[in-house]
């Protein structure tokens, strides 16, 4: 019992945890085209990625964000403009 409920610790320890996208959609309140950085009017605040395209990314825009978190971290992986 006590093998398996070691063999359970460490498992969870060295697994990685699965990292989950949440789509967020919202009004952008502010965008920060060198540093990539979008912020909803809800106070949500994403890094884009260099990948996505951002050319009709403005304040005032309807947008559906799709990021993951890391390290307190928000990070885009695609922006809808609505």
């Amino acid at each position: 019992m006590k093998k398996i409920l070691g063999a359970a610790l460490i498992a969870a320890l060295v697994l990685p945890t699965a990292a989950y996208a949440v789509d967020k959609a919202g009004k952008v309140k502010t965008w920060v085209a060198g540093t990539r950085v979008v912020t909803l009017e809800d106070n949500t605040a994403c890094t884009v990625a260099a990948a996505v395209n951002v050319a009709n990314v403005a304040v005032g825009k309807e947008v559906t964000l799709t990021y993951t978190t890391a390290n307190n971290v928000n990070t885009c992986s695609a922006v809808v403009v609505k």
